[in-house]
């Protein structure tokens, strides 16, 4: 079932991906730069840790991703290479 139809023709195919970017920052983003400017006022400035496990993504990067996922599905379908 796509688009809200259930077809039975196999040469129908859904393809999906997922792709869950973490915390974003960017151009115009009011809500880090705020953050930052507490924490430095308050001398708690710590950007990242090896422990961590988010990273920070740039907002222009994680469009990019999502440019290359549409390009990689687009050339699969067309190959006609999904399993």
């Amino acid at each position: 079932m796509f688009s809200g139809y259930f077809t039975t023709d196999p040469s129908q195919t859904l393809v999906t991906c997922a792709l869950r970017p973490s915390f974003m920052y960017g151009e115009g983003d009011v809500y880090l730069e705020e953050a930052i400017v507490n924490a430095s006022n308050k001398n708690l400035i710590a950007l990242s840790k090896r422990s961590e496990k988010l990273s920070h993504l740039y907002v222009g990067n994680a469009a990019w991703c999502h440019v290359l996922a549409a390009q990689k599905i687009q050339v699969r379908l067309w190959q006609n290479t999904f399993p």
